[in-house]
């Protein structure tokens, strides 16, 4: 899996598509400002801490491209709010415990975007079961995955590198299918080549095994037994008979 993304990376950024955002520690980080470039994006990943009473935000700030501006963010699957006590805001957008968290791109078209966690009066940390836990992704809206609305990222990714499609995709499938078809021909022929010298490997062995090895005694059947006949020896074999003299 790491190698196959590895290979992703290498070609959306030869097609000028940044892969992987630049994670940030919102604890870390809080209070800090981050300039998004067109092909810059940032990860803000975070978990319950331990701060009662605590307010964090990080703030971001989209460059624009002509008439175009604005932002875009999704979290990933695994976010969750599992406390009434936390709010997180993302630009004009609240999540509380029970909000349905975007996995797909969320585009605006405000330039700046705060990202503010807030632990509210009576918040309890829990060590064994996280209060929230959640990976938001930031990004700018005029970049290449901000022109990709309602998808995944991972699908954003695709798109934008052209792997879906109509045309490419047919050519793709056809290439892999015509790929395959010589493959299994050649491990098919290699198979019964090598059958095939075995084989007659074995076979030469066998007929090699039954010739009479040098200095052995053949064993003569009774009909092959000499008879004394008078001026030398007659051998019978196999019903003729034959006379040689000595």
């Amino acid at each position: 899996m790491k190698m196959f993304r590895a290979a992703l990376c290498v070609v959306i950024l030869a097609s000028v598509v940044y892969c992987m955002p630049t994670e940030i520690d919102a604890k870390a980080k809080c209070g800090s400002s981050f300039n998004l470039t067109l092909n810059e994006d940032y990860r803000v990943a975070t978990k319950a801490v331990v701060d009662t009473n605590y307010t964090c935000m990080v703030k971001f700030t989209s460059e624009t491209k002509g008439d175009c501006k604005g932002t875009c963010y999704m979290f990933d699957k695994y976010a969750e709010i599992s406390d009434d006590k936390v709010t997180l805001n993302v630009g004009n957008m609240t999540y509380q415990k029970g909000s349905d968290f975007p996995h797909e791109p969320r585009c605006i078209d405000d330039v700046t975007v705060d990202v503010t966690l807030i632990h509210v009066a009576g918040f309890m940390y829990n060590k064994t079961d996280p209060n929230y836990k959640f990976k938001l992704d930031v990004y700018n809206k005029c970049g290449p995955k901000g022109k990709v609305k309602s998808m995944t990222f991972e699908e954003a990714v695709e798109e934008v590198d052209g792997y879906h499609h109509g045309e490419e995709k047919t050519t793709r499938e056809k290439s892999e299918l015509v790929s395959g078809v010589l493959i299994g021909f050649g491990l098919t022929s290699m198979f019964l080549v090598t059958f095939g010298i075995v084989q007659c490997y074995s076979r030469f062995c066998r007929s090699r095994n039954k010739l009479p090895k040098h200095g052995a005694q053949q064993n003569i059947t009774p009909e092959q037994q000499p008879v004394q006949v008078e001026n030398g020896v007659q051998f019978k074999s196999n019903g003729s008979s034959g006379q040689n003299r000595y």
